[in-house]
């Protein structure tokens, strides 16, 4: 114990007679009564009796004496409790407690002390260090943005101190450094006894960064997460660009996750932010998202299935279909027309199954009629009607529309298809009414007369029966 300091305040003759006389508890209780609270805590100290003295040195707003008795006594609570009492303590009265305290070795408490106003991190840090808590000064110094400062303080990483492995691999990730963010929070799970979640989504960032999309979508999984982001940066890799067949952008591309190739379709990718954002594009993928789900639930074989479909991002993911749409089975020379017939039969199957649900298509264009691996045509996806306003300016859809489209309807017209056909009835009786002779040969210039044969030139078959061998 060290030596007792002098008085706080001088006593008369008559109170240094009691302290002569060992009458020190009766002269502390007389000092009380009189308001002299110091003194009194002076005169316990005397006799060591801390617990007296720190009490009565608190009363009379006397925090460092309060904090040496505390400390001789040596009970926690008591330290505690007088700890608390620098709260309201000036700066300068917290280092000279953090000083006392760390003469007497006690530095956990030192950095008490220095925690609880604007002190100097380092200081605290060290305290801390002396104290055997590296972990604590390094969470010190990770606070004040002292990053790297923290990291090598945690030098050399134990093996299986979770907490340690955790904070390490959190400050890895603050410092850029990937790798070693991944290697420590892998390092953390073997280890337990820290926080499982916030270390698996560390390990999901790490590795997201790193390229390893996959293995960080199985982490997020594992825990029952979603991924950040987009669906289409973290779980699809696109390979390369396609005609797009609805609006906006379409792409080949791979499902990280099942290896299965796809068509990945940006609807929105024509439009500008604003657009995207406006009710009414909102309200038409709503209804191309519920019509397309719907027929797709349907699961018949002529109607094709979907992976996905974010209407708000207005993304939609297709299964990869290896065959040439519709559109270039019909071009010129064209198909067989049994094999028309039964890819015409296939198709109303799956138009009648959806028809039975109460689900109408839409959309039947030929470049949305992809064929798949065994050559037969499969339905889009329903209700691409209901975002036809979002390729109004894309002239290759206009063209498709335009190619099975009647000319009265190109003009702007209605569809008079009862009127051609009247038209061409007519047409056939009148000419079946001519004689035959006149339809056989009918007037010039007209469709459909018989080509002449074509002749030889004059003198040409003449040297032929010149040389023609004799007979007989």
């Amino acid at each position: 114990m060290a030596a007792v300091p002098a008085p706080p305040e001088p006593l008369t003759d008559d109170e240094q007679r009691m302290l002569a006389q060992g009458r020190h508890e009766a002269l502390a209780h007389a000092l009380a009564l009189a308001g002299r609270h110091a003194a009194a805590g002076w005169v316990l100290e005397q006799i060591w009796e801390f617990a007296g003295a720190c009490e009565h040195y608190a009363r009379a707003g006397r925090p460092l004496d309060a904090l040496r008795a505390a400390i001789e006594l040596g009970r926690p609570d008591v330290v505690d409790r007088i700890i608390a009492v620098f709260a309201a303590a000036d700066a300068d009265t917290r280092q000279q407690a953090a000083a006392l305290l760390q003469r007497k070795g006690r530095h956990a408490d030192a950095a008490r002390i220095l925690a609880l106003g604007d002190h100097d991190p380092e200081a605290r840090a060290r305290a801390l260090v002396r104290a055997g808590d590296r972990l604590g000064a390094a969470r010190v110094l990770a606070e004040a943005d002292r990053v790297r400062e923290a990291l090598a303080l945690l030098e050399p990483l134990p093996e299986r101190h979770g907490p340690t492995l955790q904070l390490a691999a959190e400050l890895s990730w603050e410092l850029g450094d990937a790798e070693a963010a991944v290697r420590r929070a892998q390092a953390a799970i073997r280890a337990g006894g820290a926080d499982r979640a916030a270390l698996s989504r560390l390990l999901a960032r790490g590795l997201g960064a790193l390229g390893h999309d996959l293995a960080a979508q199985i982490v997020l999984q594992g825990r029952g997460e979603a991924p950040e982001g987009a669906p289409v940066p973290a779980r699809f890799l696109v390979r390369a660009s396609l005609p797009a067949s609805f609006s906006g952008a379409a792409y080949e591309g791979i499902d990280r996750v099942t290896l299965a190739e796809v068509e990945i379709h940006l609807l929105l990718a024509e439009l500008q932010e604003s657009g995207a954002g406006d009710p009414a594009v909102q309200d038409a993928l709503e209804a191309f998202h519920r019509r397309a789900l719907a027929a797709a639930a349907l699961e018949h074989p002529a109607i094709r299935g979907i992976v996905q479909f974010d209407a708000r991002a207005g993304i939609l993911i297709l299964p990869w279909e290896a065959g040439n749409n519709l559109r270039a089975l019909i071009r010129p020379p064209g198909m067989p027309l049994p094999r028309a017939r039964a890819l015409i039969a296939f198709l109303l199957e799956g138009l009648a199954a959806a028809h039975a649900r109460g689900l109408v298509h839409g959309s039947l264009l030929p470049a949305q009629l992809v064929c798949d691996a065994a050559g037969r045509p499969l339905l889009g996806p329903f209700g691409a009607d209901a975002i036809a306003g979002l390729i109004a300016t894309r002239t290759g859809a206009l063209e498709e529309l335009l190619t099975i489209t009647a000319p009265e309807v190109r003009a702007g017209g209605p569809h008079r298809r009862q009127r051609r056909l009247r038209r061409r009835r007519a047409a056939g009786r009148a000419r079946r009414r001519q004689p035959r002779r006149q339809r056989a040969r009918g007037p010039r210039g007209r469709r459909g007369r018989p080509r002449p044969r074509p002749r030889a030139p004059p003198g040409r078959d003449r040297p032929a029966r010149a040389h023609a061998p004799a007979r007989g």
